[in-house]
């Protein structure tokens, strides 16, 4: 019984981290921003140069990640940017709290499984990660026919408001990141945490194979 309920738990804990993790690695990536802002020519669209860029993002995802308390340079963004942002951060709070869990409900269960049932522990492994990957691989299938829809989706179920549909007459973060940004970093999220799971399943096969 407590094999199956670690298992059940692997299976679910072990791609929730490895996204989370690959969502972390993107989101708070600045050099990745400043390209993506070049990409799209968010300079003039923001009426900010490159650097001041920098900096208003800098302290964007220090407020995100809880590094500080208020919103530095909050003058430059609207009453709706600065509801959404609270509701943002929450989310991302939320994230990093998920992200420590996971990563210690899988290092706690794989420890487990390997020194009660190594084949079962293979066999979690190689069909969460299967799963995982063909489940992601619809999501971008579909985001790329229509991902405005997926989004709209995305934010109807994580925001019990309608702050999220910010105006670019007014809103400083729609002008900053608009929708072909988040199509970018989602592909980009979705490759590494594919990448990573494509090479979870390689090895665990391998292993298998070799009788280890």
């Amino acid at each position: 019984m407590k094999k199956r309920i670690c298992s059940a738990l692997l299976f679910i804990f072990m791609p929730l981290f490895i996204l989370l993790f690959s969502f972390q690695i993107n989101v708070f990536n600045i050099k990745y921003f400043l390209k993506e802002y070049e990409k799209y020519n968010i300079s003039q669209e923001t009426h900010m140069n490159m650097e001041e860029l920098e900096k208003t993002t800098v302290a964007l995802m220090k407020y995100l990640a809880g590094v500080t308390k208020e919103l530095k340079y909050s003058e430059k963004y609207s009453n709706n940017d600065i509801i959404h942002l609270k509701d943002v951060r929450v989310l991302f709070q939320r994230g990093i709290f998920l992200e420590g869990l996971s990563l210690f409900i899988l290092l706690w269960t794989r420890y487990f499984l390997r020194k009660k049932d190594k084949k079962l522990l293979r066999d979690t492994v190689k069909v969460s990660s299967a799963f995982s990957i063909i489940l992601l691989l619809l999501l971008i299938i579909l985001s790329i026919y229509d991902f405005n829809r997926y989004f709209t989706y995305f934010h109807l179920i994580l925001f019990d408001n309608d702050y999220w549909l910010l105006d670019p007459k007014t809103d400083l973060l729609i002008r900053m990141f608009p929708e072909s940004f988040f199509i970018d970093i989602f592909r980009r999220i979705g490759i590494l945490f594919i990448a990573i799971l494509s090479i979870i399943l390689i090895y665990e096969i391998k292993n298998e194979r070799a009788g280890d």
